[in-house]
């Protein structure tokens, strides 16, 4: 019998807050307002960026988000503990501030290293929007085969002119506000996050029970049917569930026209009825390598506080499914990122103190 996963320490420094709580209080609020960032061509796009105005350069922005995560997730004594490092554009925009690039990929995890002293193994997962989702399934592993007893993972995305501009020539920004499911949905909006947790294998009130990931060739550009049936069916293996043991689901769910629709025909494969939806991609932006960390540290927080995520607009009608207006009681939750690359990855996640509860 394998060893039980529970997420303990949350730190979360986002566009919509300093820490976790102020973002969980902007969603309860319902203050929340993208600002323009402007691109290349001088043209803008909406954006939820860090407001961090006392930082001298890129250099010096990533290392006080990062203490600050680090402190609000109480991990700074786990030194000597495995450190994974999530992120989709690495220090980028460090290299277009300085026009110095380093030797390799790799000096982005060692200058974090080095920043926090961090004595322990430090491994580097510079994929696409599903790397924090692959951090937490490798982290996972690690505790559940008895090679460690706590894990932190960090997840990093600041904003950069190369990664805002590609996804504008690709014409897959809103020209407005991300509005998944909605029905004048036009594109994702972006974001930045830096967000710490850690995994132990001391009980807490989550429990990461299953988790998943696959590429799929079937549509490299995001979501395929196929593909999120496949995926899900793996995490629910993984996780000793049937559908109908599912509560909530966190979509993907970026606002993307096709994308959204992909994502719920996959998921129509294998939940009858639908479980109730919800997404954060509207509040705090499509945070890319760092979402499935920073959506996580959303979810378990705004379900601990019995706060929903609201959605200022006008849902697709055509769509056979709605996102979910009231914060629901959840024993198990199945959360879904997806990403370039043909991407899928799910974890499936206890709640341990509704389930006592209802016993």
């Amino acid at each position: 019998m394998s060893t039980a996963v529970y997420l303990h320490g949350r730190g979360l420094v986002c566009g919509i807050g300093a820490d976790l709580n102020q973002a969980v209080s902007a969603i309860r609020e319902r203050r929340i307002e993208a600002t323009p960032i402007r691109l290349p061509d001088d043209s803008t796009r909406p954006y939820f960026q860090i407001p961090n105005p006392t930082a001298a350069n890129w250099r010096c922005r990533i290392e006080q988000t990062i203490d600050q995560a680090i402190h609000e997730a109480g991990v700074a004594h786990l030194i000597d503990s495995p450190l994974i490092i999530a992120s989709s554009c690495l220090n980028i925009g460090e290299i277009i501030e300085t026009g110095e690039f380093p030797a390799g990929y790799i000096s982005f995890a060692e200058h974090i290293q080095s920043h926090l002293g961090w004595r322990g193994t430090v491994q580097l997962i510079p994929v696409a929007c599903t790397a924090a989702m692959q951090a937490i399934l490798l982290a996972k592993n690690i505790i559940e085969h008895g090679m460690y007893n706590d894990v932190v993972i960090l997840g990093i995305e600041l904003a950069n002119n190369v990664t805002t501009g590609g996804f504008a020539s690709m014409q897959l920004l809103s020209h407005s506000h991300s509005q998944p499911l909605g029905a004048q949905r036009d594109g994702m909006v972006l974001g930045e996050a830096v967000g710490a947790i850690h995994l132990s294998t001391k009980p807490t009130r989550w429990q990461i029970i299953g988790a998943a990931n696959i590429v799929s060739g079937a549509d490299p550009t995001g979501a395929a049917p196929a593909a999120v049936h496949e995926v899900v069916q793996r995490a629910l293996r993984h996780s000793s569930l049937s559908a109908k043991q599912i509560d909530l689901i966190k979509l993907q769910a970026t606002g993307s026209p096709q994308g959204d629709i992909n994502e719920l025909d996959g998921l129509a494969q294998t939940f009858s009825p639908m479980p109730p939806l919800t997404t954060f991609k509207h509040l705090v932006g499509h945070t890319l390598g760092a979402s499935g960390m920073v959506e996580l540290i959303l979810l378990t927080a705004c379900l601990e506080q019995a706060v929903a995520p609201y959605y200022d607009y006008d849902c697709d009608e055509g769509l056979p499914h709605r996102l979910h207006h009231e914060p629901p009681k959840a024993n198990h939750i199945l959360s879904i990122i997806l990403g370039f690359g043909g991407e899928h990855a799910a974890i499936v996640v206890k709640d341990c103190h509704e389930a006592a509860n209802d016993v």
